[in-house]
């Protein structure tokens, strides 16, 4: 014992570390960084106060646990010593899942790609010890991050009037600044010209979707012309194109079903691996009603496979599905859960079968991947293809692809959406749709909307004016697919709930909670991105339930510059207003 005294005198003198706020988080991504160097904080009310009181700037970063180079970012330089050096000595370092954050990542997402003419994920900002944005970058190297962050002190220490220093107040948005109301067919019109003439201008009538760089599923656009302009000469053609591109190239997975996330070329190709509950929920709802309106079977068993593949690889055992799939696997490799090696295709594969993949794998050269070969489809229907790929999916079941276990309100109402609509000729989907209903449900306490629960069944996250508005159309969808009342019932009550707590005359908010300073912003109108305006969606189901609760002309004809200058980026506005009155 008096040999023990010293040592444990001397442990008690040794300081205390205290654990991570990161550790043991609900979130996958945020608990991923809980045990970097860098000394990470949740973005809370006493962060300005902090900011403030330290003359520290804030250092801010959003990711999400699929993204690839969110992980390529913290391996090189947030796990980095000398970085994390850095990060503590001369900043409060914040660290945000952007799938928990919508808000405030919508605002930073804004800022950067308003600074830098792009954004993306890793999204990283420095603010003001009051919280203004004042610069943003996305992934860089860790050489060029280092200085990113020595440059970054040195102007801020230099600079006498430091940019803002100034308290925060009730900043104007450029749609609040723009805002006018035109008579509803004379916008209507102009925004249907606009609408025909961008889709010109930006569609990829060679190869489907939309611009000349990588390509995402922008399935509110497509949404709009599928209902509204599929006999439009224009519209159709580039509509049967991209759906066409989508489930025959490299968007979608061939083996097990669902699609990636976006692809890195213009030919829809080569994919970046992640898979989003929301894009596949979409995805499955487009194909399935593409197979009504356009008469196409195929589209169908395209929008099922997806369903199938919703249900089996992000199946949550608590009940909802689970938000991603991340795009490295267990041994952190990029796609290596989708490729296959010639070897270990040799040993599991006959001569013959192998020659069959050969040709439509296109595996007469080298890889385009660095962990081996993506699987294709084939132009033909061949069973022998179709047994080869089975026996392919069953032996890649055995490999690991990590999952984002967070079961998000607003995604799984979309998937609750594209169920109800299987439901139609499927009893399997009115078991899953039955259950997510449930799911969503359990996330009302009969006075707020909580965006999600921890598998402990503890309330996690107030939700935004997204969750509100997915889940309000999901149950709505629901309530049409199977006669439930009281998925009806909810419906309404959450878009009263919504008009109640994020709209004030004219004007929205994304979040509900009051901490974030001048990251909240107020929005007359919001673009559509991968997924759904809100508001859009909530004045849908204001019609489809015949109430009253939201000044619908004057918020279908607010900022009608920014409509008609991005038509693209307003489907959902667009069309309400070719259904109006």
């Amino acid at each position: 014992m008096r040999r023990l005294l010293p040592l444990l005198l001397g442990l008690v003198a040794l300081p205390l570390v205290a654990a991570s706020p990161l550790a043991d988080h609900p979130s996958p991504y945020l608990a991923l960084h809980a045990d970097d160097p860098v000394q990470w904080q949740l973005w809370d009310k006493a962060l300005l106060a902090q900011a403030q009181r330290e003359d520290k700037l804030i250092f801010v970063s959003s990711g999400y646990f699929a993204c690839h180079w969110c992980h390529v970012m913290q391996r090189e330089s947030y796990q980095n010593d000398e970085i994390a050096a850095l990060l503590n000595r001369h900043f409060l370092s914040v660290k945000i899942d952007r799938e928990l954050r919508p808000d405030i990542d919508a605002r930073l997402f804004e800022f950067v790609e308003q600074e830098l003419g792009v954004a993306g994920w890793p999204l990283n900002v420095f603010l003001s010890p009051y919280g203004e944005p004042i610069s943003g970058l996305v992934y860089q190297p860790p050489q060029l991050f280092a200085r990113t962050l020595r440059r970054v002190v040195e102007q801020w220490q230099e600079k006498g009037d430091k940019p803002g220093t100034e308290e925060p107040g009730t900043g104007v948005s450029t749609a609040q600044a723009s805002q006018l109301v035109s008579e509803p067919g004379v916008l209507r019109d102009q925004l249907e010209q606009a609408l025909l003439a961008a889709l010109e201008q930006q569609g990829d009538f060679f190869s489907g979707g939309f611009g000349e760089g990588g390509k995402f599923p922008r399935v509110p656009l497509l949404t709009l012309m599928l209902e509204h302009y599929r006999d439009h000469p224009v519209a159709e053609g580039l509509l049967r194109l991209t759906l066409e591109q989508m489930h025959t190239q490299g968007l979608r997975d061939h083996l097990g079903g669902g699609f990636f996330r976006y692809t890195v070329d213009p030919q829809w190709r080569e994919p970046h691996f992640e898979k989003m509950l929301y894009d596949n929920a979409q995805l499955a709802w487009l194909y399935l009603r593409a197979a009504q309106l356009l008469d196409e079977p195929a589209y169908r068993r395209v929008g099922e496979q997806t369903l199938d593949f919703m249900l089996r690889d992000m199946w949550h055992p608590r009940g909802g599905l689970s938000g991603s799939i991340s795009a490295l696997d267990g041994e952190g490799r990029d796609g290596g859960y989708y490729l296959w090696t010639r070897e270990a295709l040799t040993g599991l594969l006959s001569e013959e079968e192998l020659a069959l993949l050969r040709d439509v794998w296109e595996m007469e050269g080298a890889p385009v991947f660095e962990h081996g070969y993506l699987p294709r489809a084939s132009t033909q229907d061949d069973e022998r293809l179709r047994a080869v790929h089975q026996r392919l999916l069953r032996e890649r079941q055995q490999r690991r692809a990590p999952l984002d276990s967070k079961r998000l309100a607003g995604w799984n109402a979309l998937a609750l959406r594209a169920l109800s609509l299987g439901a139609e000729k499927a009893r399997r989907y009115r078991v899953a749709g039955a259950a997510i209903d449930r799911y969503l449900k359990s996330l009302w306490d009969g006075e707020q909307l909580w965006m999600m629960r921890d598998d402990g069944g503890a309330l996690r996250q107030h939700a935004t004016l997204e969750d509100y508005a997915l889940v309000a159309g999901g149950l709505y969808a629901w309530h049409r697919a199977s006669g439930d009342s009281a998925s009806r019932e909810l419906a309404a009550t959450l878009l009263k709930a919504a008009a109640s707590e994020f709209y004030r005359t004219g004007r929205w908010r994304l979040g509900s909670g009051g901490e974030t300073g001048l990251l909240e912003r107020h929005y007359a109108v919001r673009p559509a991105g991968a997924l759904p305006s809100p508001v859009a969606e909530l004045l849908k189901l204001q019609r489809s339930l015949g109430l009253a609760l939201l000044p619908e002309e004057q918020l279908l004809h607010a900022a009608p510059g920014e409509l008609l200058a991005s038509p693209l980026d307003y489907p959902g506005y667009l069309a309400l207003l070719v259904g109006w009155p």
